[in-house]
Order: structure tokens, then sequence, then C-alpha cells
């Protein structure tokens, strides 16, 4: 019953490390996860300077975003974007992608 219990705490322990180690490395999950999946969605190269994620103000940017040119097109890139910020809520975020699903 003892060992149960000490394998028990143990992995609360990771799992506590776990979510705190996600919390505080946002930025870089998201950055990595824009460059992995962009492409996917888009059809050409993503890049991305930098990310900041704010998750106690709610607010993120992404500065330095590129999107490539799909095929065809002489230019290296289509889209070099300024730094762009969300000064949305969570909240007002959620409301905005729940109605746009509903309709």
């Amino acid at each position: 019953m003892k060992k149960a219990a000490l394998v028990l705490l143990a992995l609360v322990a990771l799992v506590a490390i776990g979510v705190y180690w996600a919390y505080n490395s946002l930025d870089v999950i998201v950055k990595v996860a824009l460059e992995h999946y962009g492409p996917d969605v888009t059809g050409v190269d993503v890049k991305v300077g930098a990310v900041t994620i704010s998750p106690r103000d709610g607010r993120g940017s992404v500065k330095g975003l590129e999107l490539g040119n799909p095929p065809g097109f002489s230019a290296s890139r289509a889209a070099h974007l300024a730094p762009s910020g969300s000064p949305s809520t969570p909240r007002r975020c959620a409301r905005r992608w729940w109605s746009s699903t509903r309709s």
C-alpha cells in the first residue's frame, strides 16, 4: 500500500512538472506548431520570427510571419506580415469562434 502511494505521488509530481513546463514554454510550443502545421494548412512554407503568449493577460503576438509562394510564382514569399497582436481576452476569442461555427 505504501509503495502504491509513492508511485501515485511520483506520477502526480511528474504531471505537475509537465504542466508547469508547458505553461512556461507556450511561446516555443506555438512557434513550433505554426511552423510545423502551417505548411499543411496553407500549402506553402511558413516561417515565424517570434511568438509571445501571455495566458494571464489573454494576449499574444506573432512577429516576423512569412508565407512562401506556391509553385509557379517567381517571388520568394507571398507575404511578410508585420508584428501583430491579439488584445482580445480568451473568453472573447472563444465566443467569436463559437458564433462562427454555429452559423
